[in-house]
């Protein structure tokens, strides 16, 4: 294995680039251009040592400022990172499947198996938002940092070599500094340390669980020293989305998040999901139970898996899911290295014929390449859809005050502007063109040529804006922490059950040189007050 390891890097990377081929020249998106715009005006760590980032990720806040340095405000660049960091990712998965698969025993097929499994992750269609939306590369790059520490520490375990118990610590620490999800590794320590320990049989008793106990001290140790750390940058234990969201310990949300995630990371998203996922989840707990009943080694390592998989979900069971969508998918990027081969494995248990398990695993493979690329799809429309909303406005010339009447957040769960509109603008735009803005209403759509229909009330300032595709809905004012419009007399009514297609409400007066502009049918058009 060691020998053909670059040209399985090299395979999974041409891979990665075939897959993923369809929004290479895709343009930025949201966060994009808040993020690029940091590292253009700050430096290599402007992101977050900006007041207004919530996060501490110098790590990302260093990729973006090297992309910049390196590509400029040319996206194809920004996607070629964060496809090379998931095609590693996909390595990485290959090599820590390889490993634990070399624990079991008599398994004649494991190169095989985590190939596939190496293979499934890269192709999964739920990892788009992670890959393809530029800002997305925080679950990449902080999944890369976290899968190379594991991999150095089932290396420490194989030849006790401390190099790579250091290199593991290192790498732990590059994670954190990348994102925090990665706190929970001390955690999948303690169970990969229990699953080696069975699996030796433990002969040693204390004399073996002793070294064990200090190596899963090393862990928590950086983990514990990190947390002081982020305070002190921060100056808050609890940042991101806020106290009310991350330390939200609702049992019935927790039980939900749980189920929905696990959904997720093993089925495509559909209306018959909930369904499927039960019955396939019954069926293979009975097949499983029936072919390793006499083989525990093999029930061990699906444990371990599947345990991973449950605590991997812990930094991020508070966030609710969205469903019917790609919204909040990369939440489960990480936590998908396992189920990734936990599907490959069960594949194989399932069917142990070898040529049988690699005709079933191709069909796997291109049922999820077809839908990952039609997925991405989306992200291409959404690049597109941006694009021509900042060139449009451009052929408005300079004005006082740019009031945005509505605005695209997302097209099918792709983001467009749910942020970064100014920063765009600062990016793209001439300097000057505008000395205020201000936007009223967000929305999703669901076609590029949806049209949004804009009827002034006579006699008054009030607007009755529609959105004629069904399906579509204005967003809650406060929905994304979005302020109320300074434009807008008193609050826009939207109903917080996200249904209302149609608001209607009043501007404050707009002077001469100000410009009321909309969005419809793919670019913004200018109001004519």
């Amino acid at each position: 294995m060691k020998k053909n390891a670059i040209f399985i890097l090299f395979g999974f990377f041409i891979l990665g680039l075939i897959l993923y081929s369809n929004i290479l020249g895709s343009f930025f998106l949201s966060d994009d251009f808040q993020l690029i715009y940091s590292v253009k005006t700050n430096g290599p760590l402007g992101i977050w040592s900006s007041n207004s980032w919530s996060f501490f990720r110098p790590l990302i806040s260093l990729a973006f400022f090297i992309d910049y340095k390196l590509w400029g405000l040319n996206p194809t660049g920004y996607h070629l990172t964060n496809i090379f960091f998931h095609s590693l990712n996909a390595f990485f998965i290959f090599i820590m499947a390889s490993l634990l698969l070399k624990k079991v025993d008599n398994y004649s097929n494991k190169n095989i198996v985590a190939f596939f499994s190496g293979f499934l992750f890269l192709a999964m269609p739920h990892h788009t938002e992670a890959v393809s939306w530029i800002s997305g590369r925080c679950d990449v790059i902080a999944t890369c940092l976290f899968l190379s520490s594991l991999c150095s520490f089932l290396f420490y375990k194989e030849y006790k070599k401390a190099a790579y118990l250091l290199l593991s610590l290192l790498f732990f620490l590059f994670g954190l500094f990348s994102k925090e999800s990665v706190i929970i590794l001390p955690v999948l320590i303690v169970l990969f340390e229990l699953f080696y320990g069975q699996v030796a049989g433990n002969k040693g008793g204390n004399k073996l669980f002793k070294p064990v106990l200090y190596t899963v001290y090393l862990y928590f140790i950086v983990g514990i020293l990190y947390i002081p750390l982020r305070y002190f940058v921060l100056g808050r234990f609890i940042g991101g989305y806020g106290v009310r969201c991350h330390l939200n310990f609702d049992p019935s949300l927790i039980l939900n998040n749980l189920f929905v995630y696990s959904m997720r990371a093993f089925l495509f998203p559909d209306p018959f999901a909930k369904v499927v996922f039960v019955l396939l989840s019954i069926g293979i707990i009975l097949v499983v139970i029936l072919k390793i009943k006499s083989q525990l080694d093999k029930a061990r390592l699906i444990f371990l898996l599947a345990f991973s998989f449950i605590v991997s979900l812990i930094p991020i069971i508070n966030l609710a899911p969205w469903t019917g969508d790609t919204q909040g998918e990369r939440f489960i990027y990480l936590p998908s290295i396992f189920s990734s081969i936990i599907i490959a494995y069960l594949l194989n248990l399932l069917c142990i014929n070898r040529k049988y398990f690699i005709g079933i695993f191709l069909s796997v493979l291109i049922i999820c390449s077809v839908s990952l690329y039609d997925v991405n799809k989306n992200w291409n429309i959404a690049g597109r859809i941006s694009r021509n909303i900042i060139d449009s406005v451009k052929v408005f010339g300079k004005t006082n005050m740019l009031c945005i009447m509505n605005i695209p957040d997302d097209i099918q769960g792709a983001y467009i502007y749910r942020n970064g509109i100014n920063h765009a603008f600062y990016l793209f735009a001439p300097p000057g063109m505008f000395n205020d803005m201000c936007i009223c209403l967000y929305h999703n759509i669901i076609k590029e040529d949806d049209v949004v229909d804009i009827v002034k009330i006579p006699d008054s300032n009030g607007y009755d804006v529609k959105l004629l595709r069904k399906g579509t809905f204005f967003y809650p004012v406060n929905m994304f922490n979005k302020t109320r419009a300074k434009c807008i007399v008193g609050n826009a009514r939207i109903a917080n059950s996200l249904n209302n297609s149609n608001v209607f409400f009043v501007l404050k007066e707009l002077k001469k040189g100000d410009r009321l502009i909309f969005y419809s049918q793919g670019a913004m058009k200018q109001y004519n007050f």
